[in-house]
């Protein structure tokens, strides 16, 4: 599928208000069985952020997870692991740094209440050159 997302956090040097927006497309790679426990998907994106320098990434990677199916709820579980290509634009970038490569494992899961899952709600936690913890939603029809 194709996403777009957009996120407003505290920004690293000046504690200033940082913007951050993108796109991404992923899909199923397997759907989980008996012989395999989990669905696996691949994901990329492009995006870009600015707070105390304008930055451009593109990452790619690989998601587990396997979703839980109730009458009340649905949850989802899951593990991913990504490699970043970035480069930051402007003043207050990183000197002589050029195009970098990152790489962050991340844990969460999605949370949606009654069968439409019209509302998702997304905690997760990143670890490695990108440590963040997310709290999210995603809306729209499924």
């Amino acid at each position: 599928g194709v996403g777009y997302r957009f996120a407003v956090a505290e920004g690293n040097l000046t504690g200033e208000l940082a913007f951050a927006g993108g796109m991404d497309f992923s899909g199923l790679l397997t759907e989980h069985s008996e012989s395999f426990p989990v669905d696996l998907m691949w994901f990329a994106g492009i995006g870009g952020g600015y707070a105390d320098y304008t930055t451009v990434g593109v990452p790619v990677g690989l998601a587990f997870g396997r979703p839980v199916d109730g009458r009340a709820a649905w949850f989802n579980p899951y593990l991913s692991t990504r490699a970043i290509l970035e480069k930051g634009f402007g003043d207050a970038s990183p000197p002589d740094e050029g195009v970098t490569l990152g790489v962050a494992v991340d844990v969460g899961a999605d949370l949606a209440l009654g069968n439409a899952r019209a509302v998702i709600l997304r905690l997760g936690a990143s670890l490695g050159d990108r440590q963040t913890l997310v709290v999210g939603l995603n809306m729209g029809p499924r």
